[in-house]
């Protein structure tokens, strides 16, 4: 009897970890920049401000850009082999290069960085990129995602995949672009800066919002992708592991009912 009561509580514990075991930082923006799965909380800057569960942004140009600072240190971005970087958010006025993320080091350029751009100024596409320079722009892996409305809600995902050399760009769920040949690892880059709305270069602020904003560390899968964003910005969806000790739990817990 005892085993039979204690495997059932072991599962469900099991699966409450490994839920959560592939997010390292989550920012919801209820009231601040508070980090609500790690310890990385963020400063908002310039004026950036949190209302309604977002953040606000105002643009802005380079340093004086209103942006939240993330503590960079703490997330470490060049310790992650793999990684899903995740955002739901809106852009309201277009201006070109200006970021969503921009994770690196900063001297009036950019370097080795890793960042998202609703619309660069080459093609006027999305764009995410990797560099191991500094200036950065010597040096890039780049991963271009179409033209993306203004005034809409838009959830991204980033997902860099060591081991395969590839990294994607996702948008509502569906893949949009690849680089399949990338060279630059994460452990090229700087964890000196971590700025949501906010460039490393002298390029415009983000006018606009970011509902949420998250890191994994691993390469999240197509289906993993598309299941969070049917769930929304503010639900996080278990990993295939863990619904499937979910299951056993569950199975577990019905023959403990069964034979008690």
């Amino acid at each position: 009897m005892l085993n039979r009561m204690l495997i059932p509580g072991l599962a469900i514990a099991l699966c409450a970890s490994s839920a959560s075991g592939a997010i390292t930082h989550r920012y919801s923006f209820t009231s601040d920049a508070t980090d609500s799965v790690g310890s990385a909380d963020g400063t908002l800057v310039n004026g950036a401000t949190v209302a309604g569960g977002q953040l606000v942004l105002a643009g802005g140009q380079g340093p004086g850009a209103q942006h939240a600072a993330l503590d960079a240190g703490t997330i470490g971005i060049n310790t992650y082999t793999d990684v899903t970087i995740e955002a739901w958010y809106t852009v309201n006025i277009e201006a070109n290069w200006a970021r969503v993320f921009d994770f690196g080091f900063t001297n009036g350029t950019g370097g080795n960085y890793i960042f998202l751009t609703h619309q660069n100024s080459n093609n006027g596409q999305m764009r995410a990129a990797l560099s191991d320079t500094n200036p950065g722009f010597n040096n890039e892996n780049q991963v271009d995602g179409g033209a993306q409305p203004d005034n809409t809600p838009i959830h991204v995902a980033v997902v860099y995949n060591d081991a395969a050399d590839l990294m994607t760009l996702y948008v509502n769920g569906a893949a949009v672009g690849t680089n399949a040949a990338t060279t630059i690892q994460l452990s090229a880059l700087s964890n000196d800066n971590a700025f949501l709305g906010r460039a490393l270069y002298n390029d415009p602020g983000l006018t606009g919002s970011i509902d949420e904003f998250r890191i994994y560390d691993n390469a999240l899968s197509a289906n993993d992708i598309q299941a969070s964003f049917n769930a929304g910005a503010d639900t996080l969806v278990p990993e295939p592991a863990s619904l499937a000790l979910l299951g056993i739990g569950g199975l577990l817990m019905s023959q403990r009912r069964r034979r008690d």
